[in-house]
């Protein structure tokens, strides 16, 4: 592990240098954590959020490119807008073979995370971060095992960060395998802010999906909701138990089935599993994934998949939404926000993400814009905007952006994929215990603004283009 460790560092530094020179001493941001962080509403100079810049952007500006100057002013609110959670990868292995699954397979990845000293990067990542008082979004501070599996000396980590500081929500992502743990949970006294245990169907397309070999992961996702409250904080504290379904070729008519057996039960289950039920789509990173297609012609082709389940999804909103919001619908893709556009019609998408008053208007929030079309709620995440979610951490103790996790380590570290592709873009620099949480977030942003960010803005601001020319033909 050292030796690729080192060889990671030798390489990095070379490649890497001058993305991070970029990141000049005078632009440091308004906000610029620790103690010594203030609150900002706007300063002086009537600088605003980057997602209210990239709204300007993709929706005000009519040329379907972004100029140079308001890409700078993009930038530059990101590198403000120092986020309030940390997510750290702290296990790269997993029981499960999931079909749709970002990871590829791998080993453990608990030696490197001992080396890395991953504990005490935790302590020093939380100890930096915004206050709620302090937060560009209004939000305590957060801190999620992004997975992809619990093991016991992870719990010695959620110690670590309560004792820390003790006002960090602590939060789990999971397969329902945790349930090993819940003694030693009991035992020391640990409770989470929230856990999320993927259901990704009915039985027979939840194993299809996740376990095709053994068939054992739906009972075990269910019976980790089914246990669920025994680790996670009372409602009444502010705990929350979700599920979360990413939409596929294999489930993608299993949308109601799932949120009525999670929402309000069926035979044989307990009613009120979780407190949110949440969908997305798929991110199309590995070759197994069974995206729902969108083709090529943008104007017409088979959406037979994503028919039947937008219509589920609407259906599911117009049911559970009407009193609480126990549902969500997050996207990610410009693909997938094309795909709505498809189903719903371009002049009636085109009405949702410009109509900015009323109880349904779109709002602009920190790194999403939420709107609503066909009596459903849709929770976009721009990739552009994407540094502003999260200070992302790797099993290795390096700080990495979105999409990294579909390499394994050893790829990461050497710079070079299985297919010869070169991955040093998607990793920031190795961290210590000493690391300063808003001086790493501006660096991750930079990386990630230089070497992804701008082509996804152009990406999006050209479908919004496309999007108005076609309301105007349709």
């Amino acid at each position: 592990m050292f030796y690729f460790v080192k060889i990671y560092e030798a390489n990095y530094a070379k490649k890497m240098r001058e993305v991070i020179k970029k990141l000049t001493p005078d632009a440091k941001p308004k906000i610029i954590g620790g103690e010594a962080m203030e609150k900002t509403e706007q300063d002086p100079k009537g600088e605003y959020l980057s997602s209210d810049l990239w709204y300007r952007a993709v929706m005000q500006e009519n040329r379907g490119f972004v100029g140079k100057k308001l890409k700078n002013e993009i930038y530059e609110a990101l590198l403000r807008e120092v986020p309030s959670l940390c997510s750290m990868l702290l296990e790269r292995t997993c029981n499960l073979a999931c079909t749709h699954c970002i990871y590829q397979t791998e080993k453990s990845s608990k030696k490197a995370s001992e080396q890395a000293g991953l504990t005490d990067l935790a302590v020093a990542a939380v100890r930096e971060m915004p206050t709620k008082a302090q937060s560009v979004n209004d939000e305590g501070p957060k801190f999620i095992h992004e997975g992809r599996i619990l093991t016991k000396w992870h719990l010695d980590v959620f110690e670590a960060i309560k004792k820390a500081r003790p006002d960090v929500k602590i939060g789990l992502i999971d397969n329902g395998t945790y349930v090993k743990y819940i003694d030693e949970f009991k035992h020391r006294g640990l409770q989470l802010d929230w856990l999320d245990v993927s259901v990704d169907g009915t039985e027979t397309n939840h194993n299809r999906q996740r376990d095709p070999i053994h068939k054992t992961s739906f009972r075990e996702a269910i019976k980790g909701l089914e246990r669920a409250r025994e680790v996670v904080k009372s409602s009444k504290d502010g705990g929350r138990v979700s599920s979360l379904l990413t939409l596929t070729k294999i489930n993608y008519h299993d949308i109601e089935a799932v949120a009525e057996m999670l929402l309000t039960g069926s035979p044989g289950y307990e009613n009120g599993l979780v407190d949110k039920f949440s969908v997305t789509t798929l991110s199309p990173a590995r070759e197994p994934n069974k995206l729902i297609e969108l083709s090529p012609n943008f104007a017409s082709g088979d959406i037979q998949d994503f028919d039947v389940a937008w219509q589920q999804i609407r259906n599911i909103f117009a049911r559970y939404n009407k009193d609480s919001e126990q549902v969500r619908f997050t996207v990610y893709r410009i693909q997938d926000i094309e795909k709505i556009t498809r189903t719903v019609g371009p002049k009636k998408f085109l009405e949702a993400v410009s109509n900015e008053s009323g109880k349904d208007g779109v709002r602009v929030t920190v790194g999403e814009m939420i709107f609503t079309v066909d009596g459903v709620t849709v929770n976009y995440h721009p990739l552009s905007t994407w540094p502003n979610e999260t200070l992302l951490i790797d099993g290795d103790g390096v700080n990495r952006v979105a999409y990294s996790a579909q390499y394994t380590l050893k790829e990461l570290q050497t710079g070079r994929s299985k297919s010869g592709e070169d991955v040093f873009k998607y990793s920031v620099n190795q961290l210590d215990s000493d690391f300063s949480f808003p001086e790493q977030y501006r660096k991750q942003a930079t990386q990630w603004w230089k070497c992804f960010g701008e082509t996804n803005l152009d990406k999006e601001a050209d479908f919004f283009r496309r999007l108005r020319e076609m309301a105007v033909t349709k």
